[in-house]
């Protein structure tokens, strides 16, 4: 005996008539009977099917959800270090004085608590 979970045919016919108004079919009910006519009982696979291919903007919509929630450690992330190099062309052949040039490293720190509020913020913007 298998054991496969099926929705029953009246629920699913409910969920998808619920889908396809929400998609902004006008009458859905049409549109539901000739899209199931032939079911006796209908899978979630074979639901979720018509649902995607009656609203194609639903992967970019996850596609922008997943964009969304990849901010939120960009967020809370530190900037990046800057390094720089600096040099004083006169001093060169000048008795008594070195070369002059600089290395230097920098980080900005941000004020204690800003980098987690950044984080919630985006955070925010994801959910």
């Amino acid at each position: 005996m298998q054991n496969k979970k099926l929705f029953r045919p009246s629920r699913t016919k409910a969920v998808a008539l619920i889908w396809l108004w929400l998609a902004g079919y006008g009458d859905v009910s049409v549109a539901a009977d000739e899209l199931f006519q032939h079911e006796a009982q209908l899978t979630p696979q074979k639901l979720l099917h018509a649902v995607m291919e009656r609203n194609s903007e639903v992967p970019a919509m996850q596609l922008a959800w997943e964009a969304s929630y990849s901010r939120i450690r960009q967020g809370e992330a530190l900037d990046d270090p800057m390094l720089s190099y600096s040099f004083a062309p006169q001093t060169e052949g000048v008795s008594g004085m070195e070369y002059g040039q600089k290395l230097s490293i920098s980080l900005r720190l941000p004020w204690p608590g800003k980098r987690q509020l950044r984080g919630d913020a985006a955070r925010f913007e994801a959910d």
